[in-house]
């Protein structure tokens, strides 16, 4: 048993390592090439390890929890190859829980298949690595696959009770959610919910308190201490509107703005895991009366997934956290196939399946050959941060800003921001109208040596007050290099 143990963990490890050291090329040990998300949590979580406080010093609308593991990161090896480990570790993580999930109802070679599939599933999600998602996978595959148990325990023996110490992991992940991206518990707590429900049906209420109570547990276990730091900082108030207060009208202000056929195409792939687990939760409803309380579930569960993901940005990487519902859609679909009677619509189904696991492999292939396009763009964009960083002829490039531009020049460039508000600024105010004030307060205050903007600055007050303090020093492409006034 302990063989067998050791063995998975060792193919984890190393498909984990292959998957990070191709996919995740923000990071990669092949040559990094920084992507938007990862710039940011990069240039954040260094900047903590040399003093600069998130939110007050360099500001992101996420939660502490995804700067403080680039900090890790950066602290561990000086560099970013100490993310590169913090990711292999975490896949390697979830990617172990899926294969021992897999072994549970299928062979050890449909299992492994199965393993693959799922990385395959998640290459078409990954774009460039380090993002919020993939940390938490470790807790969101564990949590969703007792859920699955629980549903199966609770249709097929009526046996509804629910051990409390994964209560606790529901809560570890509500907390880890809230200090990143919060709508990433979305299917835990609603998962939890009906569970709840279902324990108040049956009279379970001492069970019912004891899970609340370890909920509230994990939930606090992770939160408090990030609370308590930026409290003892006197920063908490920056740490919370970063990380809800905004985002309130960020996701308000979000959709997937379908245009054309082609922005469905682009949205499909990534978003297949939760489709194909409503697409089975129907068959599952329709075709197998004993276990209908477990297609509900989990058509509620993934149902509610897809319908925010259509509301919000059309961003491939927050699909990852739908990963579970292919193994779980897979599983389902081994019932359904079982009770179903009708040689006909087996085939058809069967038929359907093979369609899928084409498509899905169709997508690695063409991550892959995304992945060798963006490496062959490394060079450019290198060049164009040379330029940049040349033109800036005195020695104060410690004193520079950019607006409107990626974060990923900031890596290209190898320098910190000096100010907080580092990227895409009137990106952030389209988003919330309330940070505008900040924006233009900082920038006022600052009195940066440089200001590279790209393209043009669209607020008109940012612009106002800009070109009241800063000249045109020079121009390169798109960019426009100011220089602040003697």
């Amino acid at each position: 048993m302990k063989r067998k143990i050791i063995c998975d963990i060792l193919q984890s490890l190393t498909l984990s390592l292959l998957f990070i050291t191709i996919f995740s090329t923000s990071t990669s040990i092949l040559g990094n090439v920084p992507s938007f998300d990862s710039s940011i949590f990069q240039i954040i979580g260094k900047g903590w390890t040399e003093g600069i406080l998130p939110y007050t010093g360099l500001w992101d609308h996420k939660g502490p929890l995804i700067f403080f593991i680039n900090a890790i990161g950066f602290w561990l090896c000086h560099s970013n190859i100490g993310i590169f480990i913090i990711q292999v570790v975490c896949l390697t993580i979830t990617t172990y829980f899926t294969l021992s999930f897999y072994r549970r109802y299928f062979s050890d070679k449909q299992s492994f298949t199965y393993t693959l599939a799922s990385l395959a599933f998640l290459s078409m999600c990954t774009e460039g690595g380090n993002s919020v998602e993939e940390y938490i996978l470790p807790l969101l595959m564990p949590a969703y696959f007792y859920m699955y148990e629980w549903t199966q325990r609770w249709t097929n023996h009526q046996d509804s009770s629910h051990h409390h110490r994964y209560a606790f992991l529901y809560g570890l992940v509500l907390a880890f959610s809230f200090l990143t991206r919060l709508t990433n518990a979305l299917g835990i707590c609603l998962g939890a919910l009906i569970i709840a429900i279902v324990l108040v049906q049956h009279g379970k209420y001492k069970e019912l308190l004891k899970n609340i109570l370890f909920f509230f547990a994990g939930f606090v276990v992770l939160t408090l201490p990030f609370v308590g730091y930026f409290y003892s900082k006197g920063a908490l108030y920056e740490m919370l509107y970063g990380t809800i207060t905004y985002n309130i009208g960020y996701t308000a202000h979000s959709s997937a703005g379908f245009d054309s056929i082609l922005d469905v195409i682009y949205f499909l792939p990534a978003y297949s895991g939760s489709i194909f687990l409503i697409i089975v939760s129907i068959i599952t409803i329709s075709c197998d009366s004993q276990r209908k309380q477990s297609g509900y579930f989990w058509l509620i569960i993934s149902g509610l997934n897809l319908i925010f993901f259509i509301n919000s940005f059309k961003y491939n990487h927050y699909a990852i956290i739908t990963l579970p519902f292919l193994g779980i859609g897979l599983v389902e679909m081994k019932y359904n196939l079982s009770k179903i009677r009708l040689i006909s619509l087996k085939r058809i189904i069967r038929y359907g399946m093979v369609c899928f696991f084409i498509f899905i492999s169709l997508g690695l292939f063409h991550e892959v050959y995304q992945v060798i396009r963006v490496y062959n763009n490394r060079s450019q964009d290198i060049e164009a941060c040379r330029t940049i960083s040349k033109r800036m002829l005195d020695q104060k490039k410690d004193s520079f800003i950019g607006y409107n531009i990626s974060p990923s020049l900031y890596i290209h460039l190898g320098i910190t921001p000096a100010c907080r508000y580092f990227f895409n600024q009137d990106w952030l105010i389209r988003n919330n109208e309330d940070i505008k004030p900040n924006i233009i307060e900082a920038f006022d205050n600052a009195n940066v040596k440089w200001i590279l903007v790209d393209t043009k600055i669209w607020n008109r007050d940012v612009r106002r007050m800009l070109l009241t303090k800063y000249t045109i020093y020079d121009q390169y492409n798109e960019y426009t290099l100011l220089r602040l006034n003697d």
